[in-house]
């Protein structure tokens, strides 16, 4: 059930059918196959799905050309190679590459291993009454191989260590029984294969002991496999993996170089020479890389997947997620491709395919803490906390140490106000993580909120470390120039955020306060109506917007009508100061009984310092003045 070369077992049965059981006879031939049937529908539907699963892996194809002289000598010099391992398995290897694909000849080998196949199976059948467990062991030995032996060949392996366990069992029937009867015959010999037997297991043992230590990791594993083999693109693969999760990219790349060099069509190994180039910074190089493997492999998912989030990270926004889009409709079942492609249109403001992203990821597999972080982001986004809150607990389930889910429990937090609970939050995330961003970027604006502006600066600027020109960043830091009276270098840093990201609400509403505070007018009225039409905009943006318009002082840019319009809308939504700005626009607009109205309210409301310049206002919309800023 667990190993398709157990196909052989209806065989196998039938051989210890015939010996030691003794059932097989003319009379039972055809009981005894006709019992073995099921067995052999089984192992037929098997082969059958193997060989489906292989040729869809890519395992069937680069050797499917031998020529059936090539595979027997191929099969030939297997045999050969598993005997001399059971008698002595020294020289073992996680793979051994075909000789087929290595120019290697198994010339020699494969004659010897002809030759002892016919000597020992010739003795076999001539020997067949007299030691019958000859007989039946070499043919377990030699059958259970066959699936295996390259006949029908399955993978690049010449040969593997692990398909001797089962068939060598037939070597030891052929050697253990006879011996067993021999001894029993000549009791003289019992102690001389006593003494032989032992001298063999300590030999063995010997072996084992020198051997262990090259399984006790995976490097260590490969780099024996290296030692010990020629021209081995799977082990150069495999130990540049290695070298990939341990971060060490340099000799993971000069590995994968290695692996591609002596394996081209190894499309595993080009790809990871990509992700080791990328881990270099050299992202020109890993993207011609990914691009090269585009050519040959058209659609190969995992490299469209590099190359959109390269595209991403170098700000072409559209050229990422045109790639995206084709990882998912060429393989659907791509949960990580949903997952990037959710968490793209999430930072594009794209909030409603964003959540439907995430839910497929999760349709696919429910146990993706990501996808659980990126529906709890959407719910926040959107006010729904509780809803929030539940997809947090459940990613927190999954993953109890997950800095992210860390990061927006803080985040959650901030948003209901509880500012202790959201710092401590946001510092463990950091503690688990140092490379959050979000973590550095919402404690930097906890930390602005609080006045804290310097420890924000540097918040924001570990963002920036971690994700060179982050727009979100370069807003923080243009807020902390714009509060410090510093308009030039705000206007500057809203300004880069704005070229990664065009739309950003909060940037643009930021860009209109200091182009206005620095005095150009129609660049703050161009930058606040921008920030209007994302749909996203803050009401206090409305707000610095209306007010522009009621008031000038460039009374080109005024349009009372318009003011009136955005001044409501600000006022509906309690913005701070709505009301004022509403009764500069009902006076610019030639509406000063409602101005005059409105302008009442303010001053009742007024504090005590700012209660004079308000009744001013509102003498003069007494009057049938509107109100102008003076320049």
């Amino acid at each position: 059930m667990a190993k398709p070369m157990l196909v052989t077992a209806p065989f196998v049965l039938l051989l210890l059918d015939s010996w030691p059981l003794g059932r097989w006879n003319r009379e039972s031939r055809l009981r005894l196959v006709l019992e073995k049937l099921p067995l052999l529908a089984v192992a037929a539907a098997s082969s059958y799905l193997t060989l489906l699963a292989q040729r869809a892996g890519g395992s069937i194809g680069s050797l499917a050309a031998l020529s059936p002289g090539a595979r027997a000598s191929s099969a030939c010099a297997g045999y050969l190679a598993y005997l001399r391992a059971t008698i002595w398995p020294s020289g073992l290897a996680a793979f051994y590459p075909h000789p087929a694909l290595t120019g290697a000849s198994v010339a020699g080998a494969a004659s010897l291993g002809a030759l002892v196949l016919a000597l020992v199976s010739a003795a076999a059948i001539v020997l067949r009454r007299r030691i019958p467990a000859l007989a039946v062991g070499w043919a377990w030995f030699v059958g259970m191989l066959v699936p295996v032996i390259g006949i029908v060949q399955v993978g690049d392996q010449a040969w593997a260590d692990r398909y001797a366990y089962l068939p060598t069992i037939g070597l030891y029937i052929a050697l253990v029984y006879p011996l067993a009867d021999l001894a029993g015959r000549r009791p003289a010999l019992v102690r001389p294969l006593f003494a032989g037997a032992l001298v063999a297991i300590g030999a063995l043992a010997a072996v084992t002991v020198r051997d262990l230590p090259f399984y006790r990791n995976s490097r260590v594993l490969f780099e024996r496999a290296l030692a010990v083999t020629s021209h081995n693109w799977l082990a150069h693969n495999n130990l540049g993996i290695v070298y990939l999760e341990r971060r060490e990219m340099t000799d993971a790349a000069a590995h994968f170089r290695e692996a591609v060099r002596l394996r081209p069509a190894m499309v595993e190994a080009r790809y990871n020479l990509g992700l080791s180039l990328e881990g270099q910074s050299a992202f020109d190089e890993a993207i011609e890389v990914y691009r090269s493997l585009l050519r040959d492999h058209p659609g190969h998912p995992p490299s469209l997947l590099r190359l959109s989030l390269l595209a991403r990270a170098t700000g072409d926004a559209a050229e990422a997620r045109s790639l995206l889009e084709q990882v998912v409709e060429s393989e659907p079942r791509n949960a990580p491709a949903w997952l990037a492609l959710a968490r793209m249109l999430l930072e594009e403001g794209d909030v409603d395919r964003a959540a439907n992203c995430a839910a497929s990821a999760l349709r696919i597999d429910a146990q993706l803490d990501e996808a659980e972080l990126i529906l709890a982001d959407i719910a926040m986004r959107r006010g729904e906390l509780e809803e929030a809150q539940a997809h947090l607990a459940r990613a927190q389930e999954l993953d109890p140490r997950s800095a992210e889910a860390h990061a927006l429990l803080g985040r959650w937090y901030l948003l209901r106000g509880e500012l202790d609970s959201a710092r401590r939050s946001l510092e463990h995330a950091l503690e688990l993580d140092p490379g959050q961003p979000r973590a550095h970027y919402d404690l930097g604006t906890l930390l602005l909120n609080s006045g804290e502006r310097e420890a924000a600066r540097s918040q924001y600027q570990a963002v920036l470390d971690l994700r060179p020109a982050d727009p979100e960043a370069l807003t923080g830091l243009g807020v902390i120039e714009l509060t410090d009276g510093r308009y030039p270098t705000a206007i500057e840093y809203f300004e880069r955020a704005l070229e990664r990201r065009p739309n950003l609400p909060f940037a643009l509403s930021n860009l209109g306060v200091a182009q206005e505070r620095s005095g150009s007018w129609k660049e703050a009225v161009d930058a606040y109506e921008r920030a209007m039409s994302t749909g996203s905009a803050a009401p206090e943006t409305a707000c610095g917007l209306a007010w522009i318009l009621a008031t000038g002082p460039d009374e080109s840019l005024c349009d009372g009508e318009r003011a009136v319009q955005l001044a409501t809308f600000a006022a509906q939504r309690q913005a701070e100061h709505a009301l004022e700005v509403l009764a500069a626009a009902f006076a610019r607009q030639g509406d000063f009984e409602r101005a005059v109205a409105a302008q009442r309210q303010v001053v009742e409301r007024s504090a005590e310092k700012a209660r004079p310049g308000a009744e001013e206002r509102l003498r003069l919309f007494e009057s049938g003045q509107a109100y102008t800023r003076p320049r």
